[in-house]
C-alpha cells in the first residue's frame, strides 16, 4: 500500500517537473525570437498601351501593319510624342532606322512624300537595291514629254561604230605616204600615195620608204546600231528637282517677258521644257547608262503600259537586220534620177508649225517657248 503511494507521488513530481521545464523554455523563446514581418503590399503600377515596333524598320520604308503592335508601358515613364493608336503609324514612312522593341514616336515617322525626313524626299521613292540616275532628254527622246513620275519605261541607245587601227586606235583607212630621197642632193621629200588598201601599185619606188599615217581627218562612214539596254526603269522626275519636290535645290523663277499683252495683263512666265529625266534603275543598269552617256550615245525612252513589268529579250537593230527582216531592196544604179537630188532626209514642214521663241535669261541661258522647241 505504501509502495503504491510512493509511485503515485513520484509520478506527480515528474509531471510537475515536465510542466515547469516547458514553461521555462516557452518564456525563454518568447523573449529571444524576433517576430517575422508579413508580406509588403506592392504599390500599384499604371500602364498605357503604346505602339512599339515588333520588326526592325528601315529608314524610308513604309510601315506595314504586321511590323507594329500595342504593348503595355509604365505611364510614368512614357516617352515624349508617344503614339497610342496603330492607325496613326501603319502606312507611314520611317524617318530613321527603328529597332525591334522600341516605341514608335511621332518624330520617327512621316507621311509618304512629305518633308521632314533625314535626307531627301526623293530617296524614299527609290526601291531598296536601286539607285537614281539622271539622263539628258528632249521632246523626241521622252515620248513628247508624256513621261511622268511613277511611269515605267525602257531605254534605247543608238551607237555609231567605225573601224580602228588596233595599234594607233585611229579611224581606218590610213593614208599612205612615201619618203623619197634625192640621190644627188640627198634631200628627202614626202609624197602622198593615197589610202591604204585602195592602190594597185606595189610602191616599188627606188629610194623610197612607204609608211602609213592616221587618217582621222578623212574619217570613214560609221555604222549605226540600236538596242534596248534598260527595261522597266521607273521615272522619278521629269526636269530638275527643287525644294518643293523634296530636293535640296531652290530653283530660280523665270523672268517674265517684258511688255504687256494686248489685253493689258502681264504675260505669263514661260515654263522651260525639261532637259533632264531622273530614273530609278538597278546599280548595274546605272553603270551602263553612265558609260553610254559619256560615250556620246543617243538615248530614247519608250513608255510601258501601266502595270507591265515583263522583261523581253530584244535583238540589236542594224542596217543588215532591217534589210533582211523587212526585205528592203538596194536601189539599182540607173541612168536617170530625181530632181532635185535627194542627198539627205528632211522632215516635212507643216504650214501651221510655229517657229520656237528663245527668251534670254539673266544667267546667260535661254528659255524656249513654243511647240517646236528642241
Amino acid at each position: 500500500m505504501q509502495r503504491s503511494r510512493l509511485l503515485i507521488l513520484v509520478g506527480l513530481l515528474l509531471l510537475l517537473g515536465t510542466g515547469a521545464v516547458f514553461l521555462v523554455l516557452t518564456a525563454i523563446g518568447s523573449t529571444t525570437a524576433t517576430p517575422t514581418p508579413g508580406p509588403a503590399t506592392p504599390e500599384p503600377v499604371t500602364v498605357t498601351q503604346i505602339v512599339i515596333a515588333i520588326q526592325p524598320l528601315t529608314r524610308g520604308a513604309k510601315i506595314p501593319a504586321e511590323a507594329v503592335t500595342l504593348a503595355p508601358w509604365p505611364a510614368k515613364d512614357l516617352p515624349p510624342s508617344t503614339i497610342l493608336d496603330l492607325k496613326l503609324v501603319v502606312g507611314k514612312v520611317a524617318r530613321f532606322n527603328i529597332d525591334r522593341g522600341l516605341p514608335v514616336l511621332n518624330t520617327m515617322i512621316a507621311e509618304p512624300g512629305k518633308e521632314g525626313l533625314a535626307g531627301s524626299e526623293i530617296a524614299l521613292k527609290i526601291d531598296p537595291g536601286k539607285v537614281g540616275i539622271s539622263l539628258p532628254t528632249n521632246r523626241l527622246s521622252s515620248v513628247a514629254y508624256a513621261l511622268a513620275e511613277g511611269d515605267h519605261i525602257n531605254v534605247l541607245v543608238a551607237l555609231l561604230f567605225v573601224d580602228l587601227n588596233e595599234t594607233t586606235q585611229t579611224v581606218l583607212p590610213s593614208k599612205l605616204k612615201a619618203l623619197i630621197q634625192d640621190p644627188v642632193t640627198k634631200a628627202i621629200t614626202v609624197s602622198e600615195l593615197g589610202l591604204e588598201g585602195k592602190l594597185s601599185s606595189d610602191f616599188n619606188i627606188p629610194g623610197a620608204t612607204v609608211f602609213t599615217q592616221p587618217s582621222d581627218l578623212l574619217g570613214s562612214r560609221p555604222r549605226l546600231v540600236v538596242q534596248q539596254i534598260v527595261q522597266d526603269a521607273v521615272v522619278l522626275k521629269m526636269g530638275t528637282f527643287s525644294k518643293a519636290d523634296g530636293g535640296g535645290f531652290a530653283q530660280p523663277t523665270a523672268t517674265p517677258v517684258p511688255g504687256p499683252t494686248p489685253t493689258g495683263a502681264p504675260p505669263p512666265t514661260p515654263i522651260p521644257p525639261p532637259d533632264v529625266v531622273t530614273l530609278s534603275v538597278t546599280q548595274q543598269d546605272a553603270l551602263v547608262l553612265n558609260y553610254f552617256m559619256y560615250a556620246g550615245a543617243k538615248f530614247t525612252m519608250t513608255l510601258r503600259a501601266a502595270g507591265d513589268t515583263a522583261k523581253v529579250d530584244t535583238e540589236s537593230v542594224t542596217l543588215q537586220y532591217t534589210m533582211q527582216r523587212f526585205r528592203i531592196s538596194v536601189p539599182t544604179q540607173l541612168a536617170y534620177g530625181l530632181e532635185p537630188a535627194i542627198r539627205r532626209l528632211r522632215s516635212p514642214t507643216l504650214p501651221n508649225d510655229a517657229a520656237p521663241q528663245f527668251i534670254p535669261m539673266p544667267d546667260g541661258t535661254f528659255l524656249c517657248s513654243g511647240a517646236n522647241c528642241p
